[in-house]
């Protein structure tokens, strides 16, 4: 319900800046006025939560956190951000509003990772300094950078509201505040609630979202680090559309927890976007031969999926992420990241034109070899299909 309110007020203040248009704006320059505003005006609401998950924590940590530490933590960083603004205003002059806003944002997300660590470290025993002198230090430079907020927003909207405009923006202004105090307290005790050691017999949906991200089942101290990394925005997860979910499982819960830890590696498997072009060469005796089928990939990176017939043999086909084709390599194996991207954007037939220009023999043998990898590969068994994919 208090979603829904919040998600109310936030509606009524963007139908309010439509409506609300004394010196007659046309149409174009209102929606490019509310493309600037607004994922401005967002960021600036999740620097709030990145500014009160403090006492989120603080709550949440208990005896682990004294109230002499919180006043010490919290009167250190109100005191840096009001003698920041004695210079942030002057150097969002020279820097301007959106580089203003961006190194804000920056250095406040690296900020709230590292009083993560700190967190995750006293937790687990292993801080070796005072938690309060830590905190204090990271949450004044995160305030520090804070500052950045309101000073850059205001230099970016000065320009684009008339005085005569100014009390909407004033509204707008204040409503984005408000909406980041209710992700700061709201979602915040949510997260603390979500990462605690009991747990209700039915799990919550954040706690479900997180177990399923963090592997929080088993733990045997709370992953209240999460209260800080989590607005310091890369932790974000949105779902890219509202059938992308699957009924929790143990099982299910598994699999995209190795799904997930393979798309963070930096060797993770390319996006696949379909097929490019394919070849079909003879061997030297009659019956072998291999196919090439090279694969799109928005991130410029080669794929590709060779298929080999030789005499007495079964077909063999493998997947190769290089410029060069190896034979050492194998099939990927089902439900990895390797085999999701593969099995489910293929098309069930070879596109004509990737096979253009080629002899009728030639198109005839990379479709029966084409049809060989999607044997191998099985059905994709996700409920969401891709764009043109199986």
């Amino acid at each position: 319900m208090t979603l829904f309110l919040v998600s109310l007020a936030l509606a009524y203040i963007i139908t309010l800046y439509f409506l609300t248009n004394p010196l007659k704006h046309t149409r174009k320059f209102m929606w490019r006025r509310f493309m600037n505003w607004f994922p401005l005006g967002m960021t600036y609401s999740f620097l709030y939560m990145g500014r009160y998950n403090l006492t989120v924590a603080a709550v949440a940590l208990g005896a682990l956190m004294t109230k002499k530490e919180f006043g010490f933590i919290a009167s250190a960083g109100a005191t840096t951000y009001a003698l920041s603004l004695l210079l942030v205003g002057p150097l969002v002059d020279k820097l301007g509003g959106k580089r203003g806003m961006l190194l804000g944002a920056l250095g406040s997300a690296l900020m709230n990772f590292g009083m993560a660590g700190v967190i995750f470290m006293k937790l687990n025993g292993t801080l070796d300094v005072s938690m309060g002198v830590a905190l204090a230090i990271m949450y004044s430079i995160n305030m520090a950078f804070q500052s950045f907020g309101a000073v850059s927003t205001i230099k970016v909207k000065s320009y684009w509201f008339h005085v005569r405009e100014r009390g909407t923006f004033g509204a707008i202004f204040g409503t984005l505040i408000s909406l980041g105090v209710f992700f700061a307290f709201d979602w915040g005790r949510a997260i603390a609630n979500a990462v605690a050691l009991e747990q209700p017999a039915t799990p919550t949906t954040a706690r479900v979202i997180l177990n399923n991200l963090f592997a929080l089942d088993g733990r045997t101290v709370p992953a209240l680090w999460l209260i800080f990394a989590i607005p310091a925005g890369p932790a974000f997860v949105r779902l890219v559309a509202p059938d992308a979910q699957v009924p929790w499982s143990a099982e299910a819960a598994r699999s995209v927890r190795a799904i997930l830890s393979e798309a963070a590696r930096a060797d993770a498997p390319p996006v696949v976007r379909g097929i490019s072009s394919a070849f079909h060469s003879e061997g030297s005796i009659p019956g072998e031969g291999e196919t090439q089928i090279f694969l799109n990939s928005p991130e410029d990176k080669p794929v590709s999926l060779t298929v080999q017939r030789r005499t007495g043999e079964q077909p063999r086909w493998f997947v190769s992420q290089g410029e060069v084709v190896d034979e050492g390599t194998s099939q990927p194996r089902p439900d990895t990241l390797l085999w999701y991207r593969i099995a489910c954007t293929l098309p069930v037939s070879i596109p004509p034109s990737s096979v253009d220009g080629q002899p009728a023999d030639a198109i005839a043998n990379i479709k029966a070899d084409y049809k060989v990898i999607l044997e191998g590969l099985g059905p994709c068994n996700r409920t969401r299909k891709a764009a043109g994919g199986r």
